[in-house]
């Protein structure tokens, strides 16, 4: 028998992390120029340009957006039927008396994998922030390498750890 887990923790955090990255996003916005360098060249120099208020709405569409796309589909693939469902062990895990916990598993797998989105896509804000306020706007490289890997280390987790998890059923 499976145990059971809440996906209460990992979705209240999700939903702070969407809330703390709105109110930053929001409430620093002052701090930007009218005129936003958004997109930089390699070396750092800035190649395009927003008007404020399309710059804070577009970093809003994206960092709640994106994460909210990404729980939304495992929440979708909570009601699909099994056949279309790619699992190791589809049969195992998505049995009658699984699939609850199974999808649960799931679910907070994504809300995880959705705060560490929230958290890459604040960071990426807070350089566009700093870039801006120098002049010329110029963003480092280096920095830019922490929302990658903020990004990508959250992916890869999420991805050992659903492999870890699903790659063979429970021994009894």
């Amino acid at each position: 028998m499976m145990k059971k887990e809440s996906i209460t923790l990992p979705g209240t955090c999700f939903i702070l992390s969407l809330v703390v990255f709105l109110a930053y996003v929001w409430l620093s916005g002052d701090r930007l120029p009218e005129r936003v360098a958004t997109h930089f060249k390699t070396n750092g120099t800035a190649d395009a340009w927003m008007d404020r208020h399309e710059h804070l709405w577009s970093m809003t569409a994206a960092g709640i957006g994106l994460p909210m796309l990404i729980v939304g589909a495992f929440l979708i693939v909570r009601k699909v039927p099994a056949r279309f469902v790619n699992l190791p062990y589809r049969e195992y895990w998505l049995a009658e008396e699984r699939r609850p916990m199974t999808m649960a598993w799931m679910t907070r797998a994504a809300l995880w994998l959705g705060c560490g989105i929230t958290l890459g896509m604040g960071v990426l804000y807070e350089l566009i922030l700093r870039a801006n306020a120098l002049t010329p706007a110029t963003l480092e490289s280096g920095p830019v390498m922490l929302v990658v890997a903020i990004m990508m280390g959250s992916t890869v987790i999420f991805v050992i750890a659903t492999v870890l998890h699903f790659y063979r059923p429970p021994t009894a």
